[in-house]
């Protein structure tokens, strides 16, 4: 796979496709493929949160701080 563009590759690992069809964005593409669950294991591990949990105490603008500071 060769990611273009910004250089970056959204998943989205709800198994709900309507979200991944609303959000992809002019140009998107979307590409099913199977990865092996150590794999998905490890993205669920270091994932960054698309919003901050309940109860992280951050807030809206310090959470888009955080993210944007995460390598």
């Amino acid at each position: 796979m060769t990611i273009t563009g910004m250089g970056a590759i959204y998943v989205n690992l709800s198994g709900d496709m309507n979200h991944t069809v609303e959000f992809r964005g002019e140009g998107g593409q979307i590409v099913d493929f199977q990865v092996s669950a150590e794999y998905l294991d490890n993205v669920r591990r270091t994932v960054v949160p698309q919003k901050q949990p309940d109860g992280m105490g951050f807030t809206d603008d310090e959470g888009r701080q955080i993210k944007e500071d995460l390598p």
